[in-house]
């Protein structure tokens, strides 16, 4: 269903802005090789500050092709001689993710809200199945759900559950009505039975 590398990017004080643009410009080079890059910045929660590019493939095939093609490391190389010359940023990745359901809308969406569990690997499958049901909810609101597991990772025992918004105002409605939602509470219930929340992170696309 599509795997994604993800790299974590922590500015230094005072260099946000130089490594906003130097990063952009990095996700510009990469779309013109044909990988797809989306840059996002964590604006509230855990990592607050920090940016995220997440590389985005169709299969593992099509990773591999592409590494094959442009190097193993050449993310990792254009991060490097971007983010230390001069040194603006540190950077940790990437990490290997796989999607394991996606929501029925699909498209962009420019918010998106992370929460990582750390479960058993044994739960997964039942995860999975309560994110679908979590999708019939919020989807009458306009937003949609993703799920990922890592296949390469600094920590395998974890679930990404996230929910993607149109803009903070339509995050906002959503959230409104979902904590009204006794369903919804029920849902998330059973997610904290299935695995401990870990963090949550808001990220806004750049």
């Amino acid at each position: 269903m599509g795997i994604v590398t993800v790299h974590q990017i922590s500015s230094f004080p005072g260099r946000s802005t130089d490594t906003c643009k130097t990063l952009k410009s990095v996700a510009e080079a990469l779309e013109g090789e044909d990988t797809l890059a989306k840059l996002f910045r964590v604006v509230i929660g855990e990592g607050s500050g920090d940016f995220f590019l997440h590389n985005i493939y169709d299969d593992l095939d099509d990773l591999s092709s592409k590494m094959r093609h442009f190097g193993a490391d050449a993310i990792h190389r254009r991060l490097e001689q971007a983010l230390e010359e001069p040194e603006i940023a540190t950077y940790r990745g990437p990490q290997l993710w796989k999607l394991v359901y996606s929501g029925a809308a699909g498209g962009n969406r420019p918010l998106v809200v992370q929460k990582q569990y750390d479960l058993p690997l044994t739960s997964i499958e039942r995860f999975i199945d309560l994110s679908a049901r979590i999708e019939k909810i919020v989807s009458q609101f306009g937003a949609d759900i993703r799920t990922s597991i890592p296949i390469i990772s600094d920590d395998e025992r974890t679930l990404r559950l996230v929910f993607r918004y149109e803009s903070e105002t339509h995050w906002a409605m959503v959230e409104d009505n979902l904590a009204a939602d006794d369903r919804m509470t029920k849902l998330m219930a059973e997610a904290g039975r299935l695995g401990t929340l870990r963090e949550t992170r808001m990220l806004m696309a750049v």
